[in-house]
Protein backbone atom coordinates (compact mmCIF):
# COMPACT_ATOMS: atom_id res chain seq x y z
CA UNK A 1 0.00 0.00 0.00
CA UNK A 2 2.94 2.12 0.50
CA UNK A 3 3.93 2.37 -3.24
CA UNK A 4 0.03 4.31 -3.43
CA UNK A 5 1.21 6.54 -1.13
CA UNK A 6 3.90 7.49 -2.92
CA UNK A 7 2.99 7.49 -6.45
CA UNK A 8 0.32 9.86 -4.86
CA UNK A 9 3.15 12.36 -3.77
CA UNK A 10 5.29 11.25 -6.46
CA UNK A 11 3.48 11.93 -9.58
CA UNK A 12 1.67 14.77 -8.86
CA UNK A 13 4.83 16.22 -7.76
CA UNK A 14 6.76 15.78 -10.61
CA UNK A 15 3.88 17.23 -13.35
CA UNK A 16 3.91 20.16 -10.82
CA UNK A 17 7.83 20.59 -11.16
CA UNK A 18 6.90 20.20 -15.38
CA UNK A 19 4.54 22.87 -14.79
CA UNK A 20 6.51 24.75 -12.67
CA UNK A 21 9.38 24.98 -15.07
CA UNK A 22 6.74 26.20 -18.01
CA UNK A 23 5.04 28.93 -15.80
CA UNK A 24 8.41 30.05 -15.22
CA UNK A 25 9.43 30.64 -18.18
CA UNK A 26 6.45 32.10 -19.23
CA UNK A 27 6.83 34.77 -16.40
CA UNK A 28 10.30 35.67 -17.58
CA UNK A 29 9.32 36.44 -21.10
CA UNK A 30 5.40 37.27 -20.69
CA UNK A 31 4.62 40.93 -19.46
CA UNK A 32 4.02 41.10 -15.91
CA UNK A 33 0.83 43.45 -16.36
CA UNK A 34 -0.32 40.37 -18.56
CA UNK A 35 0.29 37.63 -15.99
CA UNK A 36 -1.77 40.11 -13.29
CA UNK A 37 -4.75 39.98 -16.02
CA UNK A 38 -4.28 36.24 -16.66
CA UNK A 39 -4.60 35.76 -12.63
CA UNK A 40 -7.23 38.05 -12.51
CA UNK A 41 -9.14 36.00 -15.20
CA UNK A 42 -8.69 32.50 -13.53
CA UNK A 43 -10.06 33.97 -10.42
CA UNK A 44 -13.51 35.16 -12.07
CA UNK A 45 -13.82 31.96 -13.46
CA UNK A 46 -12.82 30.20 -10.36
CA UNK A 47 -15.58 32.75 -8.34
CA UNK A 48 -18.26 32.11 -11.11
CA UNK A 49 -17.47 27.93 -10.44
CA UNK A 50 -18.44 28.76 -6.61
CA UNK A 51 -20.70 25.65 -6.01
CA UNK A 52 -18.90 23.27 -7.84
CA UNK A 53 -17.93 21.20 -4.51
CA UNK A 54 -20.29 21.44 -2.11
CA UNK A 55 -18.83 18.37 0.14
CA UNK A 56 -20.37 15.49 -1.96
CA UNK A 57 -16.87 14.80 -3.25
CA UNK A 58 -15.87 14.35 0.61
CA UNK A 59 -19.20 12.15 1.03
CA UNK A 60 -18.25 9.97 -1.93
CA UNK A 61 -14.86 9.20 -0.40
CA UNK A 62 -16.52 8.31 2.83
CA UNK A 63 -19.14 6.10 0.71
CA UNK A 64 -15.97 4.19 -0.39
CA UNK A 65 -16.08 2.37 2.36
CA UNK A 66 -19.28 1.02 1.70
CA UNK A 67 -19.88 -2.47 0.06
CA UNK A 68 -22.21 -1.40 -1.98
CA UNK A 69 -20.51 1.84 -3.50
CA UNK A 70 -20.85 0.96 -7.27
CA UNK A 71 -24.77 1.84 -6.53
CA UNK A 72 -24.23 5.25 -5.34
CA UNK A 73 -22.13 6.04 -8.70
CA UNK A 74 -25.45 7.13 -10.10
CA UNK A 75 -26.84 9.40 -7.78
CA UNK A 76 -23.01 11.11 -7.35
CA UNK A 77 -23.30 11.82 -10.93
CA UNK A 78 -26.59 13.13 -11.23
CA UNK A 79 -25.90 16.02 -8.45
CA UNK A 80 -22.40 16.79 -9.92
CA UNK A 81 -23.96 17.16 -13.41
CA UNK A 82 -26.72 19.38 -11.99
CA UNK A 83 -24.43 21.52 -10.14
CA UNK A 84 -21.95 21.62 -13.53
CA UNK A 85 -25.19 23.21 -15.03
CA UNK A 86 -25.99 25.87 -12.11
CA UNK A 87 -21.92 26.71 -12.24
CA UNK A 88 -21.70 27.76 -15.35
CA UNK A 89 -25.05 29.63 -15.64
CA UNK A 90 -23.68 31.65 -12.87
CA UNK A 91 -20.29 31.85 -14.19
CA UNK A 92 -21.70 33.57 -17.74
CA UNK A 93 -23.91 35.66 -15.47
CA UNK A 94 -21.05 37.08 -13.59
CA UNK A 95 -19.39 37.70 -16.88
CA UNK A 96 -22.11 39.92 -18.16
CA UNK A 97 -22.68 41.27 -14.94
CA UNK A 98 -19.19 42.70 -14.70
CA UNK A 99 -19.36 43.45 -17.83
CA UNK A 100 -16.19 41.75 -19.03
CA UNK A 101 -18.38 40.13 -22.11
CA UNK A 102 -17.89 43.52 -23.40
CA UNK A 103 -13.88 43.43 -23.08
CA UNK A 104 -10.98 42.22 -25.40
CA UNK A 105 -10.67 39.18 -22.54
CA UNK A 106 -13.98 37.94 -23.35
CA UNK A 107 -12.70 34.61 -25.34
CA UNK A 108 -10.18 33.91 -22.96
CA UNK A 109 -12.85 34.10 -20.23
CA UNK A 110 -15.10 31.64 -22.70
CA UNK A 111 -12.13 28.90 -23.21
CA UNK A 112 -11.43 29.29 -19.38
CA UNK A 113 -14.91 28.41 -18.87
CA UNK A 114 -14.92 25.27 -20.95
CA UNK A 115 -11.22 24.58 -19.67
CA UNK A 116 -13.42 24.56 -15.75
CA UNK A 117 -16.02 22.80 -17.08
CA UNK A 118 -13.96 20.38 -18.68
CA UNK A 119 -11.47 19.72 -15.14
CA UNK A 120 -14.89 18.73 -13.57
CA UNK A 121 -15.70 15.96 -15.38
CA UNK A 122 -11.86 15.30 -15.35
CA UNK A 123 -12.63 15.26 -10.95
CA UNK A 124 -15.07 12.75 -11.13
CA UNK A 125 -13.32 10.45 -13.10
CA UNK A 126 -10.49 10.85 -10.41
CA UNK A 127 -12.52 11.32 -7.71
CA UNK A 128 -14.09 7.51 -8.53
CA UNK A 129 -10.69 5.73 -9.14
CA UNK A 130 -9.13 7.42 -5.74
CA UNK A 131 -12.28 5.98 -4.04
CA UNK A 132 -11.73 2.59 -5.31
CA UNK A 133 -7.56 2.94 -4.66
CA UNK A 134 -6.62 2.77 -8.10
CA UNK A 135 -3.89 5.71 -7.50
CA UNK A 136 -1.88 3.99 -10.64
CA UNK A 137 -4.92 4.37 -12.94
CA UNK A 138 -5.58 7.97 -11.70
CA UNK A 139 -2.28 9.62 -10.87
CA UNK A 140 -0.71 8.58 -14.50
CA UNK A 141 -3.66 9.42 -16.21
CA UNK A 142 -3.54 12.72 -14.68
CA UNK A 143 0.25 12.87 -15.26
CA UNK A 144 -0.22 12.74 -19.16
CA UNK A 145 -2.45 15.60 -19.06
CA UNK A 146 -0.38 17.67 -16.85
CA UNK A 147 2.69 17.32 -18.86
CA UNK A 148 0.71 17.57 -21.98
CA UNK A 149 -0.08 21.45 -20.88
CA UNK A 150 3.09 21.72 -19.27
CA UNK A 151 4.73 21.16 -23.01
CA UNK A 152 2.18 23.36 -24.75
CA UNK A 153 2.62 26.24 -22.51
CA UNK A 154 6.84 25.99 -22.31
CA UNK A 155 6.35 26.34 -26.21
CA UNK A 156 4.16 29.77 -25.97
CA UNK A 157 6.54 30.99 -23.60
CA UNK A 158 9.38 30.08 -25.67
CA UNK A 159 7.50 32.17 -28.78
CA UNK A 160 5.70 35.30 -27.20
CA UNK A 161 7.49 37.05 -29.30
CA UNK A 162 5.88 36.02 -32.92
CA UNK A 163 2.34 35.40 -31.14
CA UNK A 164 -0.04 37.62 -31.35
CA UNK A 165 -2.55 37.23 -28.35
CA UNK A 166 -0.59 35.18 -25.58
CA UNK A 167 -3.44 34.66 -23.15
CA UNK A 168 -5.91 33.29 -25.52
CA UNK A 169 -3.55 30.55 -26.60
CA UNK A 170 -3.04 29.90 -22.76
CA UNK A 171 -6.76 29.52 -22.50
CA UNK A 172 -6.79 26.96 -25.57
CA UNK A 173 -3.91 25.57 -23.73
CA UNK A 174 -5.55 24.43 -20.58
CA UNK A 175 -9.15 23.49 -22.43
CA UNK A 176 -6.74 21.26 -25.09
CA UNK A 177 -5.65 19.52 -21.81
CA UNK A 178 -9.02 19.04 -20.12
CA UNK A 179 -10.25 17.51 -23.52
CA UNK A 180 -6.83 14.72 -23.76
CA UNK A 181 -7.42 13.97 -19.85
CA UNK A 182 -11.47 13.41 -20.59
CA UNK A 183 -10.19 10.78 -23.31
CA UNK A 184 -7.95 8.98 -21.21
CA UNK A 185 -9.60 8.77 -18.54
CA UNK A 186 -12.21 7.41 -20.41
CA UNK A 187 -9.83 4.69 -21.20
CA UNK A 188 -8.72 3.60 -18.13
CA UNK A 189 -12.02 3.88 -16.30
CA UNK A 190 -13.98 1.78 -18.65
CA UNK A 191 -14.39 -1.17 -15.91
CA UNK A 192 -13.88 0.66 -13.11
CA UNK A 193 -16.72 3.12 -14.11
CA UNK A 194 -20.02 1.04 -13.03
CA UNK A 195 -23.06 4.23 -13.86
CA UNK A 196 -25.90 2.93 -11.27
CA UNK A 197 -29.18 4.15 -11.42
CA UNK A 198 -29.77 7.49 -9.10
CA UNK A 199 -31.48 6.29 -6.28
CA UNK A 200 -33.64 9.46 -4.41
CA UNK A 201 -32.64 7.81 -1.01
CA UNK A 202 -28.84 8.13 -2.32
CA UNK A 203 -30.03 11.82 -3.69
CA UNK A 204 -31.05 12.79 0.04
CA UNK A 205 -28.15 10.92 2.13
CA UNK A 206 -25.47 12.80 -0.23
CA UNK A 207 -27.45 16.13 0.43
CA UNK A 208 -27.34 15.24 3.89
CA UNK A 209 -24.56 13.98 4.82
CA UNK A 210 -22.81 16.82 2.92
CA UNK A 211 -24.70 19.85 5.00
CA UNK A 212 -22.13 20.55 6.83
CA UNK A 213 -19.65 20.93 4.54
CA UNK A 214 -21.59 23.17 1.70
CA UNK A 215 -20.55 26.08 3.46
CA UNK A 216 -17.04 25.45 3.68
CA UNK A 217 -16.37 24.84 0.08
CA UNK A 218 -18.23 28.19 -0.99
CA UNK A 219 -16.03 29.77 1.70
CA UNK A 220 -12.88 28.08 0.28
CA UNK A 221 -13.06 29.74 -3.36
CA UNK A 222 -14.25 32.80 -2.13
CA UNK A 223 -11.42 33.22 0.78
CA UNK A 224 -8.64 31.75 -2.20
CA UNK A 225 -9.72 34.45 -4.84
CA UNK A 226 -12.01 37.77 -3.58
CA UNK A 227 -7.89 38.77 -2.91
CA UNK A 228 -6.51 38.49 -5.91
CA UNK A 229 -10.03 41.10 -7.06
CA UNK A 230 -9.29 43.26 -4.08
CA UNK A 231 -5.78 43.36 -4.72
CA UNK A 232 -5.89 42.94 -8.65
CA UNK A 233 -8.72 46.74 -7.97
CA UNK A 234 -6.60 48.19 -5.20
CA UNK A 235 -3.35 47.77 -6.37
CA UNK A 236 -3.10 46.84 -10.36
CA UNK A 237 -2.28 43.67 -12.04
CA UNK A 238 1.34 44.27 -11.27
CA UNK A 239 0.81 43.59 -8.06
CA UNK A 240 -1.27 40.83 -8.43
CA UNK A 241 1.45 39.10 -10.89
CA UNK A 242 3.57 39.41 -7.73
CA UNK A 243 1.67 37.63 -5.64
CA UNK A 244 0.05 35.32 -8.03
CA UNK A 245 3.98 34.35 -8.46
CA UNK A 246 4.89 33.11 -5.13
CA UNK A 247 1.13 32.06 -4.24
CA UNK A 248 0.63 29.40 -7.16
CA UNK A 249 3.97 28.65 -8.55
CA UNK A 250 5.72 27.87 -5.01
CA UNK A 251 3.01 27.99 -2.17
CA UNK A 252 0.53 26.25 -3.93
CA UNK A 253 2.65 23.84 -5.15
CA UNK A 254 4.28 22.81 -1.97
CA UNK A 255 1.11 22.76 -0.79
CA UNK A 256 -0.15 19.85 -3.17
CA UNK A 257 2.20 17.79 -2.07
CA UNK A 258 0.38 16.75 0.81
CA UNK A 259 -2.72 17.21 -0.43
CA UNK A 260 -2.08 14.84 -2.78
CA UNK A 261 -2.64 12.29 0.05
CA UNK A 262 -5.79 13.49 0.58
CA UNK A 263 -7.80 11.40 -1.36
CA UNK A 264 -5.97 8.31 -0.20
CA UNK A 265 -6.53 9.36 2.98
CA UNK A 266 -9.95 9.36 3.08
CA UNK A 267 -10.46 6.04 0.98
CA UNK A 268 -8.09 4.15 3.72
CA UNK A 269 -9.66 5.88 6.60
CA UNK A 270 -12.97 5.26 5.82
CA UNK A 271 -12.19 1.77 5.36
CA UNK A 272 -10.56 1.41 9.02
CA UNK A 273 -12.72 2.93 10.63
CA UNK A 274 -15.35 0.77 9.15
CA UNK A 275 -13.36 -2.09 10.16
CA UNK A 276 -12.36 -0.23 13.86
CA UNK A 277 -8.78 -0.02 12.92
CA UNK A 278 -7.38 3.10 14.68
CA UNK A 279 -3.82 1.90 15.02
CA UNK A 280 -3.42 2.11 11.35
CA UNK A 281 -5.11 5.17 11.12
CA UNK A 282 -2.42 6.41 13.76
CA UNK A 283 0.44 4.96 12.64
CA UNK A 284 -0.40 6.79 8.83
CA UNK A 285 -1.18 10.32 10.67
CA UNK A 286 2.29 10.32 12.98
CA UNK A 287 3.87 9.25 9.70
CA UNK A 288 2.66 11.78 6.98
CA UNK A 289 3.51 14.11 9.98
CA UNK A 290 7.17 13.47 10.83
CA UNK A 291 7.90 12.98 7.27
CA UNK A 292 6.34 16.06 6.25
CA UNK A 293 8.38 18.10 8.73
CA UNK A 294 11.37 16.55 7.57
CA UNK A 295 10.95 17.44 4.08
CA UNK A 296 9.61 21.05 4.43
CA UNK A 297 12.07 22.52 6.83
CA UNK A 298 14.81 21.86 4.63
CA UNK A 299 12.97 24.32 1.95
CA UNK A 300 12.01 26.96 4.72
CA UNK A 301 15.65 27.25 5.57
CA UNK A 302 16.77 27.72 1.98
CA UNK A 303 14.54 30.76 1.11
CA UNK A 304 15.15 32.23 4.93
CA UNK A 305 18.40 32.34 3.73
CA UNK A 306 18.57 33.24 -0.01
CA UNK A 307 14.63 33.97 -0.34
CA UNK A 308 16.24 37.34 -2.07
CA UNK A 309 19.05 35.89 -3.69
CA UNK A 310 16.74 33.00 -5.50
CA UNK A 311 14.83 35.96 -7.18
CA UNK A 312 17.82 37.92 -7.89
CA UNK A 313 19.07 34.53 -9.94
CA UNK A 314 15.83 33.03 -11.72
CA UNK A 315 13.55 35.93 -11.86
CA UNK A 316 14.73 39.53 -11.14
CA UNK A 317 11.64 41.64 -12.92
CA UNK A 318 10.16 40.06 -9.80
CA UNK A 319 12.11 40.47 -6.84
CA UNK A 320 9.19 42.77 -5.50
CA UNK A 321 7.44 39.09 -4.53
CA UNK A 322 10.65 38.50 -2.09
CA UNK A 323 8.85 39.91 0.69
CA UNK A 324 5.81 37.38 0.22
CA UNK A 325 7.95 34.51 -0.44
CA UNK A 326 9.64 34.72 3.11
CA UNK A 327 6.36 34.98 4.59
CA UNK A 328 4.29 31.89 2.81
CA UNK A 329 6.88 29.63 2.88
CA UNK A 330 5.53 28.82 5.68
CA UNK A 331 2.21 27.66 4.92
CA UNK A 332 3.02 24.35 3.40
CA UNK A 333 4.74 23.45 6.41
CA UNK A 334 1.93 24.19 8.73
CA UNK A 335 -0.86 22.81 6.34
CA UNK A 336 1.57 19.56 6.11
CA UNK A 337 1.52 18.89 10.19
CA UNK A 338 -2.20 19.50 10.46
CA UNK A 339 -3.96 17.38 7.19
CA UNK A 340 -3.23 14.12 8.57
CA UNK A 341 -5.18 14.81 11.29
CA UNK A 342 -7.53 17.03 9.90
CA UNK A 343 -7.86 14.23 7.16
CA UNK A 344 -9.74 12.09 9.71
CA UNK A 345 -13.02 13.79 10.31
CA UNK A 346 -14.64 13.41 7.45
CA UNK A 347 -13.88 9.43 6.70
CA UNK A 348 -14.53 9.12 10.43
CA UNK A 349 -18.31 10.62 10.09
CA UNK A 350 -17.47 14.01 11.91
CA UNK A 351 -18.56 16.16 9.09
CA UNK A 352 -19.57 19.05 11.07
CA UNK A 353 -15.98 19.11 13.07
CA UNK A 354 -14.05 19.28 9.56
CA UNK A 355 -16.71 22.24 7.98
CA UNK A 356 -15.76 24.12 11.50
CA UNK A 357 -12.12 23.58 11.09
CA UNK A 358 -12.48 24.61 7.27
CA UNK A 359 -15.06 27.33 8.35
CA UNK A 360 -13.20 29.03 10.89
CA UNK A 361 -9.77 28.97 9.07
CA UNK A 362 -10.80 30.28 5.72
CA UNK A 363 -13.41 32.89 7.93
CA UNK A 364 -9.97 33.85 9.99
CA UNK A 365 -8.31 34.57 6.35
CA UNK A 366 -11.34 36.19 4.73
CA UNK A 367 -11.39 38.52 7.56
CA UNK A 368 -7.53 39.38 7.37
CA UNK A 369 -7.50 39.99 4.12
CA UNK A 370 -10.41 42.98 4.28
CA UNK A 371 -8.57 44.11 6.76
CA UNK A 372 -4.83 43.89 5.43
CA UNK A 373 -5.18 44.04 1.79
CA UNK A 374 -7.46 47.15 0.49
CA UNK A 375 -6.51 50.88 0.87
CA UNK A 376 -10.25 51.02 1.57
CA UNK A 377 -13.42 49.13 1.31
CA UNK A 378 -16.79 51.70 1.06
CA UNK A 379 -15.01 54.31 1.68
CA UNK A 380 -13.67 52.95 5.32
CA UNK A 381 -10.11 53.31 5.01
CA UNK A 382 -7.63 49.42 5.70
CA UNK A 383 -4.43 49.13 6.77
CA UNK A 384 -3.56 48.47 3.09
CA UNK A 385 -0.80 46.34 3.31
CA UNK A 386 -1.00 45.01 -0.21
CA UNK A 387 0.89 41.84 -1.86
CA UNK A 388 2.51 41.27 2.04
CA UNK A 389 -1.06 41.98 3.93
CA UNK A 390 -2.34 39.16 1.29
CA UNK A 391 0.56 37.04 2.57
CA UNK A 392 -0.04 37.14 6.30
CA UNK A 393 -3.97 36.73 5.57
CA UNK A 394 -3.19 33.27 3.60
CA UNK A 395 -0.29 32.36 6.49
CA UNK A 396 -1.44 33.75 10.06
CA UNK A 397 -4.66 30.95 10.01
CA UNK A 398 -2.72 28.10 9.12
CA UNK A 399 -0.78 28.00 12.82
CA UNK A 400 -4.71 27.92 14.13
CA UNK A 401 -5.17 25.15 11.71
CA UNK A 402 -2.60 22.84 13.23
CA UNK A 403 -4.02 23.20 16.78
CA UNK A 404 -7.91 22.64 15.78
CA UNK A 405 -6.81 19.69 13.89
CA UNK A 406 -4.74 18.05 16.39
CA UNK A 407 -8.09 18.90 18.99
CA UNK A 408 -10.54 17.06 16.80
CA UNK A 409 -7.98 14.01 16.43
CA UNK A 410 -7.53 13.34 20.18
CA UNK A 411 -11.33 14.56 20.98
CA UNK A 412 -12.56 11.66 18.72
CA UNK A 413 -10.25 9.55 18.07
CA UNK A 414 -7.94 9.67 21.04
CA UNK A 415 -5.11 9.72 18.01
CA UNK A 416 -2.54 12.11 19.38
CA UNK A 417 0.54 13.84 17.55
CA UNK A 418 3.94 12.67 18.33
CA UNK A 419 5.16 16.75 17.83
CA UNK A 420 8.32 15.54 16.59
CA UNK A 421 7.99 18.86 14.14
CA UNK A 422 8.54 21.18 17.02
CA UNK A 423 12.17 19.56 17.76
CA UNK A 424 12.85 19.72 14.05
CA UNK A 425 11.72 23.20 14.02
CA UNK A 426 14.15 24.06 16.88
CA UNK A 427 17.04 22.38 14.85
CA UNK A 428 15.98 24.22 12.08
CA UNK A 429 16.57 27.56 13.63
CA UNK A 430 19.56 26.44 15.52
CA UNK A 431 21.11 25.33 11.58
CA UNK A 432 20.03 28.68 10.43
CA UNK A 433 21.77 30.48 13.17
CA UNK A 434 24.71 28.79 12.50
CA UNK A 435 24.95 29.17 8.87
CA UNK A 436 23.91 32.75 8.86
CA UNK A 437 27.42 34.05 9.51
CA UNK A 438 29.13 31.28 7.39
CA UNK A 439 27.30 32.44 4.61
CA UNK A 440 28.10 36.41 5.28
CA UNK A 441 31.59 35.83 5.88
CA UNK A 442 32.81 32.94 3.91
CA UNK A 443 30.87 32.10 1.13
CA UNK A 444 30.16 35.34 -0.13
CA UNK A 445 33.53 37.11 -0.05
CA UNK A 446 35.08 34.29 -1.21
CA UNK A 447 32.48 33.75 -4.65
CA UNK A 448 31.71 36.48 -7.18
CA UNK A 449 28.75 34.03 -8.95
CA UNK A 450 25.39 34.28 -7.09
CA UNK A 451 24.72 31.24 -8.59
CA UNK A 452 27.44 29.16 -6.25
CA UNK A 453 26.51 31.44 -3.14
CA UNK A 454 23.03 30.16 -3.11
CA UNK A 455 23.92 26.31 -4.58
CA UNK A 456 27.00 26.49 -1.73
CA UNK A 457 24.77 28.07 1.35
CA UNK A 458 21.83 25.72 0.44
CA UNK A 459 23.33 23.05 0.61
CA UNK A 460 25.85 23.70 3.86
CA UNK A 461 22.76 24.28 5.93
CA UNK A 462 20.63 21.23 4.75
CA UNK A 463 23.78 18.97 5.52
CA UNK A 464 23.82 20.65 8.47
CA UNK A 465 20.07 20.18 9.70
CA UNK A 466 20.40 16.58 8.75
CA UNK A 467 23.21 16.19 10.82
CA UNK A 468 21.91 17.35 13.26
CA UNK A 469 19.21 15.23 13.16
CA UNK A 470 20.77 12.18 12.90
CA UNK A 471 23.22 13.47 15.87
CA UNK A 472 19.95 13.56 18.15
CA UNK A 473 18.50 10.05 16.65
CA UNK A 474 15.86 12.04 15.25
CA UNK A 475 16.28 9.99 12.20
CA UNK A 476 17.38 6.33 12.31
CA UNK A 477 18.56 3.30 10.16
CA UNK A 478 15.04 2.64 10.43
CA UNK A 479 14.16 5.69 8.61
CA UNK A 480 16.75 5.04 6.18
CA UNK A 481 15.49 1.49 5.60
CA UNK A 482 12.09 2.76 4.79
CA UNK A 483 13.31 5.44 2.65
CA UNK A 484 15.58 3.14 0.79
CA UNK A 485 12.55 0.85 0.31
CA UNK A 486 10.70 3.34 -1.02
CA UNK A 487 12.60 2.82 -4.18
CA UNK A 488 12.45 -0.52 -5.19
CA UNK A 489 11.10 -0.33 -8.53
CA UNK A 490 9.50 -4.35 -8.19
CA UNK A 491 7.16 -3.55 -5.89
CA UNK A 492 5.76 -0.25 -7.98
CA UNK A 493 5.65 -2.98 -10.80
CA UNK A 494 3.98 -5.52 -8.56
CA UNK A 495 1.40 -2.46 -7.55
CA UNK A 496 0.75 -1.32 -11.32
CA UNK A 497 0.13 -5.07 -12.36
CA UNK A 498 -2.31 -6.01 -9.78
CA UNK A 499 -4.51 -2.26 -10.41
CA UNK A 500 -4.48 -3.23 -14.08
CA UNK A 501 -5.23 -6.49 -14.02
CA UNK A 502 -9.05 -7.02 -14.15
CA UNK A 503 -9.20 -9.89 -12.25
CA UNK A 504 -7.61 -8.33 -9.39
Amino acid sequence: MKEKFVVSIVLPFTTTLFLIFSNYILALNLDINLMGDWAYLNSIIAIGFLFINVGFDSIHYQYSGKKNFDDYSGSYLLLKFSLLIINIILTLSLIFITNLWNSSYFPVLLLLLFSQTGFTLNNIFSITLRAKTKIFKCEFTLFAGKSFKALLILLVALNLSILKDPLILLGGIYLSTEILSIILFSFVSRKEFHVSKPRKSFIISYIKDSKPLILVSIIFILTQNIGNLILYHSWGSESLAYFNVVNINIITVLGSITYSLRPLCFSLYAKYFENGDFSSIKFISQKIERFSSILFLPIILIVLLNGTLIFEVFLPNYLNAAPVLYIMIFSPFLLSIGRPYYFQLTPGKHQKQSAIVDISVQLFSLILILILVPKEIFSIKMLGLGIIGYALALTIPRIYYIFISFYFSKKYFNIKSEKHFLIHFLIAIIALIINLPIKIFIIEPFLVSNVLVLLISSGVVIILFFVILILIKELTKDDFFFVLDLFRIKNYANSFKDEFNEEN
